[in-house]
C-alpha cells in the first residue's frame, strides 16, 4: 500500500471525488484532502478547478456547484492547516470563505447567463430533498423545496461544514488506501464551541419565534439557529466520544449509541451539547471513571 504508484493514486482520488460528490454530495470532500497531500497545494487548486469548470462547461451545474465548493473548503482549510491554525479555527475560516466563495458563484453564474435564481435553486432544492430521501435521511422527510428556499444561507453552511467534518473523519482510512501519513493532534472528544455561540443561540432562539418580530429578523434568526444546532451537535459528539473513550466502549456498543443517536435521533446529541455548557459532562465522565478505577484497585 505504501508504495502505491503516484499516476494510479491521483486518478483514483478523483473518481472517488466525482462518484462521491454525485451521488452523496457532503462525501465528495474526503477524498479532497488527500489529493491535496498527494500532488501539493498548487496543483490542488489547478486541479480542483479545472475540474469545477469542466462540468460547468458540460452544463453539470449543480455537480460543478457542489465540487468547486468543496474545493475552496478543502483548500482553504489545508491552508490554514498548514500555517499552523489551531482545527477549530481552521475550520472556521474556511467554512466562512468557502460560502462566500460559493454563493457568489452562483450569483454571477446566474447573472451572466440569465437563469431564472429561484426557480434554479428550486429544482436544485429538489434534487437535494429527492437524494436525501433515498438515502432514509429523516431530518429532511416531508420537506418542500418552498418550505426551505430561505434557508438555503444555513443550508450552505451546513452542508459545508459536513462535508469538512466527514473529510476529517474519513481522512486517516482514505488517507492509508493512498499510503500517506497522517498526524493530527486534536480529537472529536475534545471540541468544544466557544462560549459566546450559546448567546447566539438563545437571541436565534428568540428571533424565531417571537410572535411580533420582523420577517427578516425571523428569516435571519432561523439560519443562526439552524447552524449554531448543528455546531452543538458536534460538542454533544464530542461528549459521546469521550464516554466512549473513558469507559472503553467495545465496537458493537460504538455502532449500536452512533446509528441511534448520530442517525436517528441526532437533536439529542444537539441539546447534550448545549447542556455540556452548564454541565460539562467531559469532567463528570473523567472523575466517575477515576472514582470507578480507584474502587476496583481498592477491592
Amino acid at each position: 500500500m505504501q508504495n502505491r504508484p503516484a499516476f494510479l493514486k491521483i486518478p483514483a482520488l478523483l473518481l472517488w471525488t466525482v462518484v462521491l460528490a454525485l451521488f452523496t454530495a457532503i462525501l465528495g470532500a474526503a477524498p479532497l484532502k488527500a489529493l491535496r497531500t498527494t500532488i501539493g497545494q498548487l496543483r490542488f487548486w489547478a486541479v480542483g478547478f479545472l475540474l469545477a469548470v469542466g462540468f460547468l462547461v458540460f452544463h453539470l451545474y449543480l455537480l460543478g456547484f457542489v465540487v468547486g465548493a468543496q474545493v475552496i473548503l478543502i483548500g482553504t482549510y489545508g491552508e490554514f492547516e498548514d500555517h499552523g491554525l489551531s482545527l477549530r479555527r481552521a475550520a472556521a475560516l474556511s467554512v466562512v470563505i468557502s460560502s462566500l466563495a460559493s454563493a457568489s458563484a452562483v450569483f454571477l453564474w446566474a447573472a451572466f447567463t440569465n437563469k431564472d435564481l429561484y426557480q434554479t435553486l428550486i429544482s436544485w432544492i429538489g434534487l437535494f430533498l429527492n437524494r436525501a430521501a433515498e438515502m432514509k435521511i429523516p431530518i429532511f422527510e416531508g420537506l418542500k423545496p418552498q418550505s426551505l428556499i430561505y434557508q438555503l444561507p444555513s443550508a450552505l453552511v451546513i452542508f459545508l461544514i459536513l462535508s469538512l467534518a466527514l473529510a476529517l473523519i474519513l481522512e486517516r482510512p482514505i488517507s492509508r488506501w493512498a499510503g500517506l501519513a497522517v498526524e493530527r493532534k486534536a480529537k472529536l472528544a475534545d471540541y468544544k464551541n466557544p462560549d459566546f455561540l450559546i448567546w447566539i443561540l438563545i437571541l436565534s432562539v428568540l428571533g424565531t419565534f417571537l410572535h411580533d418580530g420582523t420577517k427578516p429578523l425571523q428569516l435571519l434568526s432561523l439560519n443562526v439557529l439552524n447552524i449554531s444546532i448543528l455546531a452543538y451537535f458536534f460538542q454533544g459528539l464530542g461528549v459521546l466520544g469521550t464516554y466512549f473513550e473513558v469507559f472503553q466502549i467495545g465496537i458493537i456498543w460504538r455502532l449500536l449509541w452512533i446509528l441511534i443517536l448520530v442517525i436517528q435521533l441526532p437533536i439529542v446529541l444537539s441539546i447534550v451539547g448545549v447542556a455540556d455548557y452548564w454541565l460539562e459532562f467531559r469532567q463528570f465522565l473523567m472523575r466517575k471513571a477515576a472514582q470507578l478505577k480507584k474502587k476496583k484497585i481498592g477491592n
